[in-house]
């Protein structure tokens, strides 16, 4: 499975810029399919359109609230 950067995967998911998948062109890694589907199940990976061939990485962080110092403050975790 073809495996972008989140980079990458936005120029790819947004602007449409295709990424080479071989020769000198080719920017990206390769995982098997059990691999990213795992990874996918963790939040750290997600797949890019319908077909499940193409993932790219995720922050898999999310905005909790938490006490600091008595006040509750948003953090990213």
């Amino acid at each position: 499975m073809c495996v972008l950067s989140h980079h990458h995967g936005r120029l790819l998911e947004f602007w449409g810029q295709a990424q080479a998948c071989s020769g000198p062109q080719c920017q990206h890694i390769h995982y098997t399919r059990e691999t990213v589907d795992g990874l996918v199940r963790d939040g750290t990976m997600r797949w890019i359109g319908r077909e499940r061939n193409i993932a790219t990485y995720t922050y898999g962080r999310t905005w909790e609230t938490r006490l600091s110092e008595g006040y509750e403050v948003k953090q990213l975790v």
